[in-house]
């Protein structure tokens, strides 16, 4: 099947003065004057007229989280929630109107501690004032922390006996926790909270995708993907639900069953699914105080947040990346995290070019930057950080550089 475009501001990026473009089969065939295109078409050619609209490539997505975001349709959004009262009614607000019964979960998500009031995180005895007989979790806008409480502490058997988990955090007074949770603590008993229905989770996937298509997104990525997430997958696959290329990037641990899994999948397209590559968590964020840094943040003398993953693990993960000729991302919010996995590539890298990739390196130090160019680390800087929580920065992190 053919297709002709003309009548139209066409954006390249290579060529100008485009007059019209001719696709056949999907694959852009001819980029030219309108004599050139149209002298390749026949009487099935289907000719589109764009009256003076721009065409122009789609964008690809270079880092995202796409089940976050198709989840996040199924929550409680306490984005513009400013402070603890607002936060309730929310909750109150969604048990009513989508006649939640006692004893189910309620999932919140996109709250900012920076933007409220109290400007701290919320615990369970905040929640408990309004929700006792539900288990509810409330998730950061950062994904790195969250908050439970009493019921869903209980579900989950989070108690004063809990240990504590390596690279993260239990948030405890006197020993019982407050409901607070970070990075790797998080993580973990996130997961063990049932997801919700494949009937409603699926929708949810049809509009995220739609929400990427509008805003000209064709390829979009799962930035950190978990054995838990493969039967969704199957599902999706089995239904042909993705319309859009789907890139993947699998936690390391789980390589063999990923490979096994989805051995149609690696490195190469199909039914729009790639496995591209593996996801490693070396830190956590600036605007929740645990991203990685060099120097101590600006309201504390010698904090400077902390690590996911020790020197050992990164290594043997970004080895195990070049032995087996597959990308590796890493997410590095701070400087410290960003030395690490300098520190592991130079050790580790071989003749193979896996472009390695730096995820957000938003405060990566200038010294750092000629070891990625000379090790060929990608960074992909998270820009839009500045605009969620630049004022967070200037007060923790742009203070503390004045100081120094």
């Amino acid at each position: 099947m053919k297709k002709i475009f003309y009548n139209g501001d066409f954006v390249t990026l290579e060529k100008e003065n485009i007059e019209a473009i001719l696709i056949e089969d999907k694959i852009i065939k001819i980029v030219g004057s309108k004599e050139e295109v149209f002298k390749d078409a026949d009487e099935k050619a289907e000719i589109i007229d764009l009256h003076g609209h721009t065409m122009m490539p789609a964008f690809l997505d270079a880092h995202s989280h796409f089940t976050s975001v198709a989840n996040n349709l199924l929550k409680v959004n306490l984005e513009e929630c400013v402070s603890f009262a607002e936060i309730n009614q929310k909750l109150l607000d969604f048990k009513k109107n989508n006649n939640v019964k006692d004893g189910e979960w309620i999932i919140a998500c996109n709250y900012d501690h920076n933007n409220l009031v109290e400007k701290t995180h919320p615990t369970k005895d905040i929640i408990d004032k309004v929700l006792l007989n539900n288990p509810v979790l409330l998730q950061h806008k950062s994904g790195h922390m969250g908050v439970f409480n009493s019921k869903g502490l209980e579900l989950l058997n989070i108690n004063e006996n809990t240990k504590d988990i390596e690279g993260g955090t239990i948030g405890r007074n006197n020993g019982i926790p407050t409901g607070y949770l970070e990075e790797n603590a998080f993580i973990e008993y996130q997961m063990k909270v049932p997801m919700p229905s494949f009937t409603d989770l699926f929708e949810a996937y049809k509009k995220a995708q739609y929400i990427y298509l509008s805003n000209g997104i064709t390829t979009i990525q799962e930035g950190m993907t978990y054995p838990q997430m493969i039967p969704l997958y199957d599902q999706l696959l089995e239904n042909n639900l993705l319309k859009l290329d789907l890139i993947s990037y699998i936690d390391i641990n789980s390589k063999d069953i990923f490979f096994n899994k989805f051995k149609d999948h690696i490195k190469k397209y199909k039914n729009n699914l790639k496995i591209g590559g593996y996801k490693i968590f070396l830190d956590g964020s600036p605007q929740g105080r645990t991203a990685w840094m060099r120097i101590p943040y600006a309201d504390s003398n010698d904090y400077c947040g902390y690590g996911t993953m020790s020197d050992a693990e990164v290594y043997n993960a970004v080895e195990k990346a070049y032995k087996d000729n597959f990308q590796i991302l890493a997410h590095c919010n701070g400087d410290k995290a960003a030395e690490q996995y300098i520190n592991a590539v130079a050790k580790a890298k071989n003749e193979n070019d896996i472009r390695p990739v730096m995820i957000h390196a938003q405060l990566l130090g200038r010294d750092q930057v000629k070891s990625l160019k000379k090790l060929n680390i990608i960074p992909s800087f998270f820009i839009a950080h500045t605009y969620y929580w630049g004022d967070a920065h200037v007060k923790i992190l742009v203070t503390r550089e004045l100081k120094t």
